[in-house]
């Protein structure tokens, strides 16, 4: 089981080793076994946050978009979970610590 999981389909690019090999899979089939993989990790994904739920968490907050936007010490800002305040004022960069009260995958 993989905690995190960046995915993408094989493009057939230049200036690599396997640009000499030949592309064979057609795109639709690239795109739904990609679907189906991040359909098993967004499962995977939500069992782990279910176990964040009642957990107090030190986030860094990044940004605000509409609500403040923060990652905790275990997730990066790209790749991982996002934690969403609701609060007057945040300051960005600032370090805090929240009660995990709902998630998602």
């Amino acid at each position: 089981m993989l905690e995190r999981l960046g995915l993408f389909t094989y493009s057939h690019e230049e200036k690599i080793h396997a640009f000499k090999l030949e592309d064979e899979v057609p795109a639709d089939v690239k795109q739904a076994r990609a679907s189906k993989l991040i359909a098993i990790q967004q499962h995977i994904s939500t069992q782990l946050n279910q176990w964040l739920l009642g957990k107090k968490m030190r986030v860094l907050m990044d940004r605000v978009e509409g609500v403040f936007i923060g990652r905790t010490e275990f997730h990066s800002s790209d790749l991982g979970n996002k934690v969403l305040i609701t609060a007057e004022y945040l300051s960005t960069g600032s370090l805090i610590e929240v009660l995990i009260a709902d998630s998602s995958g």
